[in-house]
């Protein structure tokens, strides 16, 4: 498993927002990106181990900031462990029921700020009532329900024009999903989607039909502004589950969540992120 790492202090967010950003922008000067040919002209920054706040904050301020012509970026990074909640949250009781209110894609409200549940949001729409905890919880405005992250999960955050590449909301969640695919393909893995529950699920059936005795690997959550996404994917590489316990992920109960080292005991995340790198830019070339 990936030992955690010191992280910044919630005491200096302010101040860590302005240095993720000028982190991300000094990356190609460190060489934690790939030349502009390897990334078919997308910007691709490597951030290590992060507190969410400050990379969700470093994250609203590129997108609200940037212009027309400014290169698409991923951001590739790890964070220390937190809960995260979309918009499609709302914290009832365990085994409670939802209203049914909220669909996996919705509509939008209206100004333009789209929040995409491409992390599973569905017909039950709730999250547990988490107890206090040394665990902190984050309401975002990314799409979905609840999730966890923690150290080794691999995160990719896309901040991606999508008017500029003319790639509409439901494709972008296709192209995500099916990089991801073919990354786990490429371990051995026989991985696929679940009808109405966005992200991406081993099977050990063995019949080749998506969502057969499947355990989410991989979730997905979006939000798109002026026609730009950001957030992006979790993979589970090397990590501790037990937090998910605590809670119904992406807002299903009982839903089993597994990572890639239940089957590959010597998995890298370090190689991980690499594959995962190279797939995404396929889907985005």
């Amino acid at each position: 498993m990936v030992d955690a790492a010191r992280v910044d202090s919630n005491a200096t967010v302010a101040a860590t927002v302005v240095a993720t950003v000028a982190t991300v922008n000094d990356a190609a000067e460190q060489g934690a990106t790939v030349n502009a040919a390897e990334s078919r002209g997308v910007v691709v920054r490597r951030l290590g181990l992060r507190d969410y706040g400050p990379v969700w904050e470093a994250m609203r301020d590129f997108t609200a900031r940037r212009a027309p012509g400014d290169a698409d970026q991923i951001w590739l990074l790890q964070h220390a462990a937190v809960f995260t909640q979309g918009t499609g949250c709302r914290v009832l009781p365990r085994g409670g029921d939802g209203d049914g209110v909220a669909a996996a894609f919705d509509s939008g409200d209206g100004d333009g700020d789209d929040s995409r549940d491409g992390d599973g949001s569905n017909a039950r729409n709730r999250a547990l009532e988490i107890p206090a905890t040394d665990i902190p919880v984050i309401h975002s405005d990314r799409g979905g329900d609840i999730t966890y992250h923690a150290p080794g999960q691999l995160i990719a955050y896309l901040l991606l024009d999508l008017k500029r590449r003319g790639i509409g909301v439901k494709s972008l969640v296709c192209r995500i999903e099916q990089a991801v695919i073919e990354l786990l393909a490429d371990y051995g893995l026989d991985a696929g989607r679940c009808a109405g529950a966005p992200g991406v699920y081993l099977r050990d059936g063995g019949d080749g039909s998506d969502g057969d005795n499947a355990a989410k690997i991989a979730a997905l959550g979006l939000r798109i502004k002026r026609g730009c996404c950001y957030h992006g994917l979790s993979l589970n590489v090397d990590m501790d589950l037990r937090p998910y316990r605590r809670i119904d992920p992406c807002g299903y109960a009982d839903l089993e969540v597994t990572q890639m080292r239940a089957r590959l005991p010597a998995v890298d995340i370090g190689e991980v992120e690499d594959a995962l790198l190279r797939r995404l830019l396929e889907q985005f070339d």
